[in-house]
């Protein structure tokens, strides 16, 4: 309980940094691009992640993540560029399906007017899957 109202008084902070200030938002946004989460909502992050680009942050700093050894993610989500504007998540799951994403593993990017901007991040169930995904299908 308390880990978790930490953890939403810190994402609170970043939504506020993020509402008041433009320079703020776009370094968040390079900061959760940089970690490969494949999310910009505070809330779908650790506390750690929040504390350290807020830390970062108010000492004037460009936050640099780094995916600690072990990390959840660490090396299973994986930025496509270059998508065609029509493709969707289902279009990308069935690219990738041979090994093993389905619809719920991908995360399409937008721009600011909601039209795709042929990005999209994928997460593969290990870091050897998403190897061998990007060595077998970037060509």
């Amino acid at each position: 309980p308390l880990l978790s109202a930490t953890r939403e008084a810190l994402a609170s902070r970043v939504k506020q940094i993020q509402r008041v200030n433009a320079e703020g938002k776009a370094s968040w946004g390079r900061y959760c691009e940089a970690s490969r989460s494949g999310s910009r909502d505070p809330m779908r992050h650790t506390a750690e992640f929040l504390q350290a680009f807020l830390d970062a942050y108010d000492c004037g700093e460009e936050p640099e993540p780094t995916l600690q050894e072990g990390s959840p993610n660490e090396g299973r989500v994986v930025k496509l560029r270059g998508l065609p504007f029509t493709a969707g998540a289902l279009d990308i799951a069935e690219f990738l399906a041979e090994y093993g994403v389905s619809e719920t593993q991908v995360v399409l990017r937008f721009t600011k007017d909601g039209r795709p901007s042929g990005e999209a991040f994928v997460t593969f169930a290990s870091r050897d899957v998403a190897e061998n995904a990007i060595q077998e299908k970037n060509r």
